[in-house]
């Protein structure tokens, strides 16, 4: 079976699914294909840059109290060994969110679907085809089904499962990954975000339910010991260096899950009718600023971008983006560099490979 769409949007995280979102709203007609959610915990934070950009989108933002916890501000111990209080209401008159992102997925699919586009949930992964003269885009997932477009975006995460093989190839700048474990209870004072680091990486913990929390742990893959009893006397020695205050609430150190968390960026931007978003295009070490806030930029400029080139049939302002997705990059990556730069001219992180790689970026 075939089925024709404008716009065909593969992947159901948030720059996915916005972006699919906005094109349906602007009148086109739009498909957005997507897996089933993910199963890991994993906290972020709406900064309130964020849930203002998701108001400004339409979204109804009061439905964040359904399943994220308003976050006031940030504890930051992070260049320091006295905590410094960080009041988002103060500085920027709004609260943030803390909030998993499996559950903000769901939830931004739920807006989505009211958009007026057509959703499918893949079974199976799907991979793109196209003829030779790049006239079309093609997908097969389910089974035979075929989802022909004249346009497609990205939205595959970090693994970029849809494109092929030649386009996959990514440029990773460290061994960083992310280390997630559950507390028994919420750090002090709750519903902040706490911030802080240890001599092998940096930590942060966020409520994002009523009663749980979880602490996760930014730190190179190899420098995570292989045994398990080793990795869990090293995971609780690099917590209570950072939280000293705060040890007891990480208890036995009985499971932990860790995701892939390099900064990186495709080598291929833009190939015919093809574009990528979100982390499919490049993904960031979480230092360099809030994620999920560069997500719905992203999707807001690519689904503007999308909607003026089908519209006026100009195919050149797909390069135009390709090269402000690498300079948005570059530039974030340079300010990265710069913040590792300072913090270790300044002395204020404890000696440890981890710190001494940032030094010689």
């Amino acid at each position: 079976m075939t089925t024709h769409c404008e716009v065909l949007v593969v992947g159901g995280g948030i720059a996915g699914t916005v972006s699919a979102a906005l094109l349906a709203r602007s009148g086109l007609d739009v498909a957005l294909l997507f897996t089933a959610g993910r199963t890991r915990p994993r906290p972020e934070l709406v900064s309130p840059e964020a849930a203002l950009h998701l108001q400004r989108l339409g979204f109804p933002v009061e439905r964040l109290s359904e399943i994220a916890v308003r976050c006031p501000g940030v504890v930051d111990q992070f260049r320091r060994t006295t905590p410094v209080y960080v009041d988002f209401e103060l500085s920027r008159c709004a609260s943030a969110w803390a909030v998993d992102r499996k559950r903000l997925d769901e939830l931004l699919l739920s807006f989505a679907a009211n958009c007026g586009l057509r959703m499918c949930r893949l079974t199976a992964p799907a991979r793109m085809l196209t003829s030779g003269s790049n006239a079309y885009v093609s997908v097969s997932g389910n089974g035979h089904d075929i989802w022909r477009s004249g346009f497609l975006i990205d939205a595959t995460g970090a693994a970029s499962t849809l494109a092929a093989a030649e386009n996959r190839h990514r440029i990773r700048y460290d061994r960083l990954v992310a280390v997630c474990l559950p507390l028994s209870q919420p750090m002090e004072p709750a519903e902040w975000l706490h911030l802080s680091s240890s001599s092998a990486g940096w930590w942060y913990s966020l409520k994002t339910a009523k009663l749980s929390a979880d602490a996760v742990f930014m730190t190179d893959a190899d420098l995570l010991p292989r045994n398990r009893d080793l990795i869990q006397s090293h995971l609780r020695t690099q917590f209570d260096k950072a939280f000293p205050a705060q040890s007891a609430l990480l208890g036995t150190v009985a499971r932990w899950t860790v995701r892939d968390a390099r900064t990186s960026v495709r080598c291929c931007l833009w190939r015919g009718r093809w574009l990528p978003v979100g982390d499919a295009a490049f993904t960031l070490d979480p230092l360099s600023g809030n994620g999920i806030g560069r997500a719905l930029r992203m999707a807001d400029d690519i689904a503007a971008l999308d909607w003026r080139m089908i519209l006026n049939g100009d195919y050149q302002e797909l390069c135009q983006a390709a090269l402000a997705l690498a300079k948005t990059f570059n530039q974030s990556l340079s300010q990265l560099q710069n913040l590792y730069s300072i913090d270790n001219a300044e002395g204020t992180h404890p000696p440890g490979e981890f710190w001494i790689r940032r030094r010689r970026q």
